[in-house]
C-alpha cells in the first residue's frame, strides 16, 4: 500500500528505486516477524521463570509460592522457562530461529502444568484465593505457545 501511495505522489521515482523500496520493506517485515516471535518467546519464558516464585495461594495474610505449594512442578516450570529464555536469547543474538520445536514444547508443557496446578489449587479447600503467580505462569505458557505456533506457521507459509 505504501508503494502505491509513493508511486502516485512521486511519479518521477524510477522503477529501480521502487523495486529497492519493496525489497527493503520485505526485508524489514521478515526481520520484525522473526524478532517479534523471539521477543514474545522471551517474555513468556521469563514469566515461566518468575511465576513459580510469586504467591500462588493465599489464606488471610499468609501466602504460598508455587515452589512451596507444588515443589517439583514449579521447578519444572522454572526449568522450562530457563530453556525458553536461552533459546530466545540465542535466536535474537544469532538472528536465526533456532530449534523451533523446543519453544513449542516449552509452551505446551508449561501451559499444561500451569493449567493442572491451577485446577488443583482452585479445588483445594485450604486455598482461600489464588495468587498472581499461577496466573503469570498460565499467561507465560500461552505467550510461549502462541509465539512458537506463529513462528512455525510463518515458516511453513514461505
Amino acid at each position: 500500500m505504501f508503494d502505491l501511495l509513493l508511486e502516485a505522489d512521486c511519479p518521477m521515482i524510477d522503477r529501480h528505486a521502487m523495486d529497492q523500496i519493496r525489497r527493503d520493506n520485505a526485508c524489514m517485515s521478515r526481520m520484525w516477524h522473526r524478532l517479534g516471535g523471539n521477543i514474545l518467546c522471551l517474555i513468556g519464558s521469563l514469566m515461566l521463570v518468575i511465576g513459580p516464585f510469586l504467591p500462588w495461594a493465599k489464606v488471610g495474610f499468609m501466602s504460598g509460592s508455587g515452589v512451596e505449594k507444588t515443589g517439583n512442578e514449579a521447578i519444572v516450570l522454572t526449568a522450562l522457562g530457563v530453556i525458553g529464555v536461552v533459546i530466545a536469547v540465542t535466536s535474537l543474538i544469532t538472528k536465526r530461529n533456532l530449534l523451533s520445536l523446543v519453544p513449542l514444547l516449552v509452551g505446551l508443557v508449561g501451559l499444561g502444568l500451569s493449567v493442572y496446578d491451577y485446577l488443583v489449587l482452585r479445588d483445594d479447600p485450604l486455598t482461600a484465593s489464588l495468587g498472581a503467580g499461577i496466573y503469570v505462569c498460565l499467561i507465560g505458557g500461552v505467550v510461549v505457545l502462541v509465539s512458537a505456533l506463529l513462528s512455525r506457521l510463518k515458516r511453513r507459509s514461505r
